[in-house]
């Protein structure tokens, strides 16, 4: 449950501090006080969505921060969150959120940078928040699917449809993917089998344009190579100056020269080096003579040859090893067409097979959310009789949804099946006796909706594990005698949670286990808000001032102290 709440810099609320405890926080205060605000600032902390314009004027950044614990439920879940994300597990939980001005927000729990979703994930196991806009939800059929299974609490069933229709995604694509695939090749098979056979008639090989370069520039010049080998066989061996005889000269006077000073022996021995060097041009000179050849026919054969490559290179290139690399796709896109079809067979047998895996699963979970959809009904219905709707009749109606070109089965019927099952959820409810029922987004006023999602949420509350329950103004379109019912049904609840909830009916406020006053003040010539826990005196006023307005008279005030006394009874 939520301990503390401190917020700092939120709209008008400049800074505030409050302690709540077990049971029912009822919270007054006028209209624009700045009740909603708080709960509002409450949700900054579990993971909503910030805004920057309740930044207060001349201020950095908003401050939000709970303290929370947790229940022995919902324990295990948020411990895990925690784990996954490095948080270290301290009690109380401690919920952090900064939004600064220039759109900035920071998340912490127990001190720990996290992000905004990772805060949001935690505030929802541990608070269930319901707002005016709520109200609104029960008017959407969409959103009843979501209450149900709430209630139902078959979250194993959920995980499995949702990995089934997964794996149904993902078998549909494959083959889809592959069909057209098939088709997409098929129209270009000629084209690729010509482009196939244009390549494979030059028999490329890697490097093997450049060795024919390199190959036609040494057969293009054999001559002038033949007559440079020929000046540097004279130059080096041949001629009567030449350089190896010379080498071999100098050696034998620097060996004489070394017997005189021995440190010229190194010189001597540079010398031989060179000489056997000399040697070795020589011989690779003699070798590399009787390897050129000059072979116009040959010539001609490569010329003809890197012709026929810089052709297909124009075509598929630019590089030879890019012709090589297109030639080796196409081959095996032609190769895997071959098997298109026994792969195709094999897609389809695995998409019927996830198909009906699919099937099963929304089965058990339709099946599920019937059994549970009777119970749901019956508790909501005692429920709302208990709030003053003595006559009210409550179903939940669960059906297939159904899809005429769907591949997924059940019992015969195609059905439009998604991640959370293959059924359409939807309340219907009767007020008044001789009604048929209808759906409740045509029937029920403002004050029933209230009820019935007061209803809902009390019987979803010993379902959910959720410690805190917060409403905002549950008690819209209600007065007088309900009001009372509606309190003592909020009391109840307290019993098993927190319950906060902001009022403005003396009614629901006499029954609050801890009261909370908001009130405004100038300060400074700035608008505050201020929050603040009210002792048996202050309750006295306040719920007087409910009762007959800012202007107290005695008999408002007795009336206040009869409510409460009455509610302690």
């Amino acid at each position: 449950m939520i301990t503390r709440l401190f917020v700092q810099n939120y709209a008008i609320i400049e800074q505030i501090e409050v302690t709540f405890e077990s049971g029912l926080n009822v919270i007054t205060g006028e209209t624009g006080a700045g009740k909603s605000i708080a709960i509002e600032a409450l949700g900054l902390a579990l993971g909503e969505r910030g805004n920057t314009d309740m930044v207060r004027r001349d201020t950095e950044k908003i401050l939000v921060e709970c303290e929370a614990q947790v229940s022995d439920i919902k324990q295990p879940v948020i411990e895990a969150i925690l784990k996954e994300e490095s948080i270290p597990l301290e009690y109380p939980l401690i919920l952090r959120r900064e939004v600064r001005a220039n759109g900035r927000s920071r998340a912490f729990i127990n001190d720990t940078p996290c992000t905004v979703q990772v805060l949001k994930n935690v505030g929802d196991e541990l608070v269930d928040m319901h707002g005016q806009h709520e109200h609104q939800s029960l008017l959407n059929a969409d959103t009843h699917i979501t209450f149900l299974d709430q209630y139902a609490n078959h979250d194993d069933l959920l995980n499995e449809a949702a990995e089934k229709y997964k794996a149904w995604v993902e078998a549909q694509n494959e083959f889809r993917k592959l069909k057209k695939k098939q088709s997409d090749l098929s129209e270009k098979e000629d084209l690729y089998k010509f482009q196939l056979k244009e390549i494979q008639s030059t028999r490329p090989e890697p490097g093997e344009i450049d060795e024919l370069e390199q190959q036609r520039k040494i057969m293009a010049n054999s001559q002038k190579i033949a007559e440079l080998v020929q000046s540097l066989q004279e130059m080096l061996y041949e001629s009567e100056t030449a350089v190896y005889d010379q080498l071999v000269q100098a050696e034998r006077r620097l060996r004489e020269l070394a017997q005189i000073d021995n440190s010229v022996n190194e010189y001597a021995d540079e010398c031989n080096s060179a000489s056997l060097t000399v040697k070795e041009i020589g011989n690779f000179l003699n070798h590399y003579a009787g390897s050129i050849e000059h072979n116009p026919r040959e010539l001609d054969h490569i010329e003809e040859r890197i012709v026929a490559l810089r052709k297909v290179m124009k075509k598929y290139g630019p590089s030879l090893e890019d012709v090589i690399a297109y030639r080796d796709k196409i081959e095996q896109m032609l190769d895997e067409f071959e098997n298109y079809d026994s792969e195709l067979n094999r897609l389809g047998k695995a998409r019927n097979q996830a198909a009906e895996n699919l099937s099963i699963a929304c089965k058990n979970l339709h099946e599920s959310r019937v059994q549970a959809a009777a119970k749901f009904s019956r508790d909501t219905e005692a429920v709302l009789h208990s709030l003053g709707m003595e006559n009210a009749s409550f179903r939940v109606d669960v059906a297939y949804k159904k899809a005429e070109n769907s591949r997924v089965f059940i019992d015969d019927f195609p059905v439009l099946a998604e991640a959370n099952g293959a059924d359409a959820v939807e309340f219907f409810i009767t007020t008044n006796p001789g009604e048929g029922e209808k759906p409740l987004a045509q029937t029920a006023s403002g004050g029933e909706i209230s009820r019935t999602m007061l209803a809902i949420k009390s019987v979803l509350a010993g379902a959910d594990g959720i410690a805190t329950v917060i409403f905002d103004e549950i008690d819209i379109g209600i007065s007088g005698r309900i009001s009372r019912i509606v309190g003592q049904q909020l009391k109840k609840l307290s019993k098993y949670h927190q319950v906060i909830c902001i009022t403005h009916l003396p009614q629901i406020a006499s029954l609050g286990t801890t009261h909370f006053s908001v009130g405004k003040m100038v300060r400074d010539e700035r608008t505050v808000t201020e929050l603040r826990k009210l002792n048996h005196d202050e309750r006295v006023q306040e719920i007087a001032t409910l009762v007959g307005g800012r202007s107290l008279s005695e008999t408002s005030l007795q009336n206040a102290r009869e409510l409460l006394e009455n509610a302690e009874a």
